[in-house]
């Protein structure tokens, strides 16, 4: 009788564990269908307002920076254009800095970066340069020196 006892005290473990195993395993594939769900939700919802503001403020800082700071000749360089419009010459980097920004997040405005892409983002930003040609204007800005008139 005991072995009777024993045999089905082994049956009903098996079952339990049957039981369990299967409960785990659903729980399993919940987990994983609730991270597909998040990545997805991420993947497709844009940033907070406050945080486009303050990727908007980080881009502008490294091009100022870029160009050698607010009190750089480049950065304060105004160019006339055909019609005898003033522009800055800051303005061409800040465009620079626009389209490869949104090229390289395939973007239409920056109000459609994702939230996945939010460190990516900031990680560009870091280490964003002006191409070759701009570079060199900028130097050549930075080096030229200023005449004073007397008089």
């Amino acid at each position: 009788m005991n072995e009777l006892t024993t045999t089905q005290q082994l049956i009903e473990m098996s079952k339990m564990q049957t039981v369990t195993l299967e409960k785990v395993d659903n729980l399993e594939k919940g987990l994983l269908q609730a991270q597909n769900d998040i990545q997805e939700i991420m993947d497709t919802s844009y940033l907070h307002p406050g945080i486009i503001n303050m990727i908007t403020k980080k881009r502008r800082k490294r091009v100022i920076d870029c160009m050698g700071g607010k009190s750089a000749k480049a950065y304060k360089t105004f160019k006339v254009d055909e019609e005898g419009r003033k522009h800055r010459f800051s303005s061409e980097v800040f465009r620079e800095m626009e389209l490869d920004f949104k090229a390289e997040f395939d973007l239409n405005s920056y109000a459609e970066l994702s939230k996945s892409k939010k460190e990516e983002a900031l990680e560009y930003i870091a280490m964003w340069e002006p191409c070759t040609n701009t570079k060199r204007k900028i130097n050549l800005l930075n080096k030229q020196t200023e005449l004073e008139l007397i008089g």
